[in-house]
């Protein structure tokens, strides 16, 4: 069989974020740009 190997990346999470609306949006851009990063160093081109 297959085996998979498993990375577990702690991520803030964004929903626990206060503040403005922008400063909500700014916590879900930290955490969508964190996972980009990680992930285009994990698997680069």
């Amino acid at each position: 069989g297959r085996s998979a190997e498993i990375e577990y990346w702690p991520t803030f999470d964004p929903t626990l974020s206060d503040g403005s609306r922008e400063a909500r949006m700014a916590a879900y851009r930290e955490v969508r740009d964190t996972l980009a990063r990680r992930i285009a160093e994990r698997f680069p081109r």
